[in-house]
């Protein structure tokens, strides 16, 4: 009887993760199949990216999946091909953090100013105001206006 080929262990291909919010308490973590692989393993970290990891979840041969997680704290995660119960090569870290949705609570304008506040959003770092300055199309511009929640 012949052995599968393809080792994962030795495998020069790595998981290559990818991270993207969904709302403000999930997160999916997908990546691109590895050749051989029969399913997959996640590892998740809460501390940092270089400690701190659990094992989270075994996902058969998926190559995606959605995570809980608290709006706001960042959560490094990484992936590692399964053959069996052989684990292969762990893939780079990948940062995720869920983040809501600003809510614009006041808008003030007369021909020459305008003033905008917004929501504090847990975890954000900054905010981008897009605008546009004619009534049809598309955004115009973008302007980056730090950790202030309001703008004038």
């Amino acid at each position: 009887m012949l052995s599968d080929p393809i080792s994962i262990v030795n495998n020069p291909f790595t998981a290559i993760l990818e991270i993207e919010t969904l709302n403000e308490t999930q997160l999916r973590v997908s990546w691109y199949p590895v050749p051989g692989a029969t399913g997959y393993r996640i590892w998740r970290s809460e501390s940092a990216p270089e400690y701190g990891y659990n094992w989270a979840h075994n996902v058969g041969n998926n190559t995606e999946i959605t995570m809980e997680v608290t709006p706001g704290k960042p959560y490094y995660f990484k992936v590692a091909p399964l053959k069996g119960s052989t684990v292969g090569k762990l893939s780079s870290t990948v940062e995720g953090i869920a983040m809501g949705t600003p809510i614009l609570y006041e808008v003030d304008y007369d021909p020459n100013i305008f003033e905008l506040n917004w929501s504090y959003v847990p975890g954000a770092t900054g905010y981008r105001l897009y605008y546009r300055e004619y009534p049809y199309g598309g955004v115009s511009s973008s302007l980056d206006i730090g950790y202030n929640h309001n703008f004038d």
